[in-house]
Parts: structure tokens; sequence; C-alpha cells
């Protein structure tokens, strides 16, 4: 009866997917090598191989993708600057192209998540519990968020792009998100994804058996298109946002083989955006002013 339904429940984990993760020898082993520079990454090489590793496909999977060393450049910049982007431009430019293309690049991942019309709330985005089935349903942003953290992904770059982030009213399905990166405590940047301690086994990194921590290494990527389906963004997402606007037309170039090499270290690409910020302090105080 309905009484046997709910035991049988009871003893089933809350969080089924990040304990699987927890059992996964893949994600609790850290990558043998990752790719730091000689001496640290040096931002200007980085960039200009970048736009060839994201143009060229050698695998011949995808067409091949022509953006402009502004854009690279100003792309890198943003995820220095910002852990929120928005993309914009019109259709088929390559706009959620190039979150995919840079995260494969560096050896990262990229979660998509395509926002649909009608997002009311962050159950949307980051799922809900079933107190009938005393589980909790982790869309895949929650279990993109918990895999960024394990050994096999935290030092590397972890991209969640929310395609057409704006067919929904971001400040309301996001709301979670935006206040969260506001936060500058790092303890206190964390989701909510209950209100109550469930008994049981929890997954080794959701704090408290609630909270699931955002790690460093993770952006959040939106693109955006303009038209009649789609919702303005409110001052604060655009306040709070790298924005970078795609050209119409991308213009062809030679693109150039670039030699296989091992992912991209989150921590050396944080410590050349750092040493950057250093040296170019006076010179962007200047043009600020």
């Amino acid at each position: 009866g309905l009484d046997e339904r709910l035991n049988k429940h009871r003893e089933q984990p809350v969080f089924p997917e990040m304990l699987r993760m927890d059992e996964d020898p893949g994600l609790g082993q850290a990558p043998s090598r990752l790719f730091r520079g000689e001496d640290g990454l040096d931002l200007q090489e980085f960039a200009d191989d970048l736009r060839h590793r994201v143009g060229f496909d050698p695998e011949g999977q995808r067409p091949e993708l022509y953006y402009r060393e502004e854009d690279i450049r100003a792309f890198l910049g943003g995820l220095a600057m910002s852990r929120l982007h928005i993309i914009q431009g019109i259709s088929g430019i390559g706009k959620s192209s190039l979150p995919r293309v840079f995260a494969h690049a560096v050896g990262g991942f990229c979660q998509n998540v395509p926002v649909q019309a009608g997002w009311r709330d962050r159950n949307d985005l980051f799922g809900y519990f079933n107190a009938f089935e005393r589980r909790y349903y982790e869309l895949p942003i929650t279990q993109a968020l918990y895999r960024a953290a394990t050994p096999q992904w935290h030092d590397r770059v972890a991209i969640i792009l929310l395609d057409e982030m704006n067919l929904s009213y971001a400040e309301q399905y996001a709301a979670d998100v935006l206040d969260v990166l506001e936060r500058q405590d790092g303890a206190e940047r964390r989701f909510e994804l209950l209100s109550f301690t469930p008994p049981g086994k929890s997954p080794a990194l959701v704090v408290d058996g609630r909270y699931l921590p955002l790690p460093k290494n993770v952006w959040f990527i939106g693109t955006a298109n303009h038209d009649e389906t789609t919702k303005d963004f409110a001052d604060k997402t655009y306040d709070r946002s790298f924005v970078l606007e795609l050209p119409g037309r991308p213009t062809r170039f030679e693109l150039k083989r670039v030699p296989r090499r091992e992912p991209v270290s989150y921590e050396a690409l944080a410590d050349a955006f750092d040493r950057a910020a250093r040296e170019h302090a006076k010179v962007a105080t200047k043009a600020v002013e």
C-alpha cells in the first residue's frame, strides 16, 4: 500500500545523481598533467593560439568558425571581469558556438542549458524536491556545478551555457544565480537546494546535505537574440554581466592547425588574469576616467 511505497522511498538517497558522481572513479581522479605555459600563461600568445584552436576542428565534425581577434580578446577579458556573460547578436553568427568551442579548446566542459519560454523560478533551472519520493530531481545545471568541483575537473574551465537566455525573464528563473554571484564571501557563494538537512547519505561536496557550493572555475554564459519572442534584460542583469556583441558577418581568414595539448589549468588562467590586471591597472583606470 501507500505506507510500503513511502518506506521504499525513505531508504533512497535524496541526491542520486551526485552520489553516482562520488562513486565514479574517473571523476575522483585528477588529470595527470595540465597546461600551465612555460612561465605561466602569456595572454597575448594564448589569445592568438585560441583564435585558431576554436576556429579549426581537426576531427572535421563541425564547420570552421571565424572569430575576430578583438572578439577573442574581449571574450577572455570578460572571463577575467565577470562570472556572468551575455553574448548578443543576430541569429546564426556563432553566439552559442563560442563558449562551446572555447571550453573544448581549453580542455574544459560546457553544459548546454536551453532556456524555455515560460520559465518562472529556480525550479526550472536547478530542479526540485519531490516530497512524496523524497528525492531531488537534479537538472543538468545542478549536476554540472557538482561535476565542476570534482578532482577531475576542479582545476579546469567549466561553462554553463544558458542558450537563448532571454526567452524568459532571467531575473526570475536565474534570481539565485544573480544573487550568489554578487556575494563576496566565498563560503556564502552557494545555492540552497533544500530548506532542511535530509536524513541518510549526502553527496560529499554538498554542504550540510542541502547547500551546493559555486565552484570558482565556473562561468555562466548566456546567449541573447532580440526579437518579438524575447524579453528585455533588467539593468541589474546588464550591470552584473560582461556583454559581448558579435558582428553580423564573420570575415574568413586562414586557420592554422595547432598542436594538441593538455587541458589548460584554471589556476594558471586565473593567475594570468591577475597578472594582467596588475600590469595594466594604470591604463585601465585612465580608460575608465
